[in-house]
């Protein structure tokens, strides 16, 4: 029976459970200030002639000079020497190819509207901005099309975006290259969704945390603060979209979390600092080589090191500006696989 005692508590209980499910990271970001500069790019290297893209090629060369250098030079294989009327010619050949049209019209149809995503990207370094309000955040985000290059590229203030590198393993230019130089795994993991995460990712891991190369642990713990950052920045996505994996390959990680620490425990990895095994559990890939167990996704390293930082933080008091100064041992410590 329901007492008046009992009927008082019933609101405050319900005001405790809502706290408890509050998810810490899920900030309003509304007063932040962050300018950053958007800028298209693609728009005049291809539709740009004449007087006017000269005027724009000498814009960016002053102001994003960075990105556009590795644009010009990595991305469209420019010599240093290169003249202004090399420049021009270069550019009315290239947009002469027709794998190049068929290429820019894929990613003009999929990326017909770029404001959402300069929004969820601005929304998403606020998030950063909030946590670590000294840290460095990007002047400029550049669209463009790196020729498969690179899907982010970071420097010093600017970040560039190959938009070539998130059609889809459906686009009819991705499902024409070679399947000798892009694997089918490449393909499969060049998907819109995972976009602005990486831009995140990339600046995060380039600028605001540090690495501390000593072992396998130190390096676990490394990209597991990286990986929280992504999930500081984006709050609402699933975990798997913070690895970027599939659905199946997050909840194949979830089922095999506890034998994949077994396994590192078992041959005493943690504090061995051998770069096959590092190359293994962290890079890009199929599957994440030498496993005894088989059908794993890549990068578990990067799994087991977000969800050491996970529990860390759920077990702590600590801030994220905090978490990412805190020595790795004391953060491995609080790890107790298969606990919920």
């Amino acid at each position: 029976m329901l007492t008046r005692k009992n009927l008082f508590l019933l609101p405050i209980l319900g005001v405790l459970l809502v706290a408890c499910d509050r998810n810490p990271l899920d900030v309003d970001v509304s007063d932040v200030k962050l300018k950053i500069e958007y800028v298209d790019m693609r728009t005049a290297m291809h539709d740009y002639e004449g007087s006017k893209l000269m005027k724009t090629h000498e814009q960016y060369k002053r102001e994003i000079p960075d990105i556009y250098n590795y644009f010009l030079g990595a991305c469209m294989g420019f010599q240093e020497n290169y003249t202004d009327s090399t420049f021009e010619a270069s550019m009315a050949n290239f947009r002469m190819d027709d794998g190049v049209k068929l290429f820019e019209g894929e990613i003009d149809k999929k990326f017909k509207k770029l404001k959402p995503i300069e929004e969820k990207l601005t929304d998403g370094f606020k998030h950063l901005k909030y946590h670590l309000p000294d840290a460095k955040m990007p002047s400029h985000i550049v669209f463009m099309n790196t020729l498969f290059r690179s899907s982010v590229w970071v420097t010093e203030k600017e970040v560039g975006i190959g938009l070539g590198n998130y059609l889809g393993p459906r686009s009819k230019t991705v499902q024409k290259t070679d399947p000798n130089v892009m694997y089918k795994w490449m393909r499969e993991a060049m998907r819109k969704e995972y976009l602005e995460r990486d831009v995140v990712e990339n600046w995060v891991s380039t600028h605001l945390v540090e690495a501390v190369d000593l072992n396998l642990a130190s390096d676990l713990i490394y990209y597991g603060k990286v990986m929280y950052l992504v999930k500081a920045a984006y709050p609402e996505i699933h975990d798997r979209l913070v690895l970027r994996y599939t659905k199946s390959q997050w909840n194949w990680a979830e089922k095999n979390e506890q034998a994949f620490w077994d396994y590192l425990m078992q041959n005493q990895m943690f504090y061995k600092n051998e770069e096959i095994t590092k190359l293994n559990l962290f890079n890009a890939g199929p599957k994440t080589p030498g496993l005894p167990i088989k059908g794993s996704p890549d990068r578990l390293g990067k799994y087991l090191g977000y969800k050491i930082v996970c529990d860390y933080m759920a077990e702590t008091e600590a801030t994220v500006a905090q978490m990412i100064k805190t020595d790795y041992k004391k953060i491995l410590q609080k790890y107790k696989p298969g606990e919920e």
